[in-house]
């Protein structure tokens, strides 16, 4: 589980290779590097793998410590060995870890705070579904995609479209997509369909680690055309407050990332003349 393939950042590695034997110039800055950058490498490791032997293979305590601790006691001797290799050029990779370790951390406290504000306002899909037909309402011909990826609750952009504009579509289609633990997904087991009655459905589309979901020809199988569908997108403008979470220099950090962030309808391959955004205010 949790495979990553983003083919940008091999290309970003590559040209960080690159720079950085044409920046170290002589080999035995390069050499400090990369001895400090393995031997790291080897005590992160062994670490993990206590880690993953407690909680996923649930080896005892004792099993555990030993066999970690033999690894750990060679690992950290290779570590020290390197560690006056520092100031000659071991502390780049030092430095690199530190400023991406802050940044994955950072976006993943960001996207976790985001998460959990948004999930307050959160309405099931079911009660909503209920109460929306229960009244007067004009459902207006065409079809409106609704991208959310949290299954059985009722998308903001849902919410804000039927509360400002008191309509819905005659088809509604509330779509997450699921990355399965496999490169690639067969067509065959793409869509997968859950009517909630009313002409609203819930649709969830499976992509490999590898695949790039392409929204508009998935829903193709369901006879969903671009030429009277409309798909509706969920902006968050985030804000760093004073509100318990991050520190609040960390807070402008995600704060610059997520505005910087690829646009969710480049990423599903969403036609930009059918798209609706509504945006709402999250703060952290």
């Amino acid at each position: 589980m949790g495979q990553i393939y983003v083919p940008a950042v091999n290309w970003v590695l590559m040209i960080a290779c690159v720079g950085l034997v044409i920046g170290f110039k002589e080999s035995s800055g390069l050499a400090a590097a990369y001895g400090v950058a393995v031997t790291t490498t080897m005590v992160i490791t062994t670490v993990l793998f206590f880690v993953v032997a407690r909680e996923v293979f649930k080896w005892s305590l004792a099993a555990a410590v030993t066999v970690c601790g033999a690894f750990l006691v060679v690992d950290l001797a290779f570590f020290g060995a390197n560690l006056p290799k520092i100031p000659h050029g071991g502390w780049f990779p030092l430095a690199v870890g530190l400023i991406v370790f802050t940044l994955l951390t950072t976006w993943h406290t960001g996207r976790r705070l985001v998460g959990e504000r948004i999930q307050r306002r959160q309405t099931d899909l079911a009660r909503f579904i209920s109460s929306a037909v229960k009244g007067d309402h004009e459902r207006v011909a065409g079809t409106a995609v609704y991208m959310y990826s949290v299954a059985g609750t009722t998308p903001p952009a849902l919410l804000a479209n039927f509360r400002h504009n008191k309509v819905l579509h005659k088809d509604v289609l509330v779509v997450s997509i699921v990355t399965d633990d496999v490169p690639r997904v067969h067509p065959v087991r793409r869509v997968e369909t859950r009517e909630l009655g009313h002409g609203i459905r819930e649709v969830a589309l499976h992509y490999g680690f590898m695949e790039s979901p392409d929204v508009p020809r998935a829903l193709e199988r369901l006879g969903v055309s671009d030429a009277d569908t409309t798909y509706f997108l969920g902006k968050e403008t985030v804000l760093a407050t004073a509100r318990p979470g991050m520190v609040r220099w960390r807070e402008h950090l995600y704060v610059f990332m997520s505005r910087n962030a690829s646009s969710a309808a480049s990423y599903f391959h969403l036609p930009p003349d059918r798209i609706f955004e509504a945006g709402i205010q999250v703060e952290l």
